[in-house]
């Protein structure tokens, strides 16, 4: 029986190590980020920065930002 010593094994933790870390995690998570405007959706500003702008952020992120807009200060108190 062959048993081989830590010593031996040294060298093999970090990678096993790095290499469960790696593994374990993803890469590429998605975010959500809390949009808040004080006005309500429906003019001319507010219609653009929900329809175009926070469509490029999902795009150009390839669906990893996506974007929870709350309008007409439904956050304030």
């Amino acid at each position: 029986m062959n048993q081989m010593s830590f010593v031996q094994y040294r060298w093999k933790l970090p990678i096993i190590l790095f290499t469960a870390f790696l593994f374990s995690s993803p890469l590429s998570a998605a975010q959500t980020l809390i949009y808040s405007d004080h006005e309500p959706l429906g003019n001319m500003r507010t219609r653009f920065i929900n329809d175009v702008f926070f469509a490029a952020i999902n795009k150009e992120s390839h669906g990893r930002i996506n974007i929870e807009a709350h309008w007409g200060s439904e956050l304030s108190n």
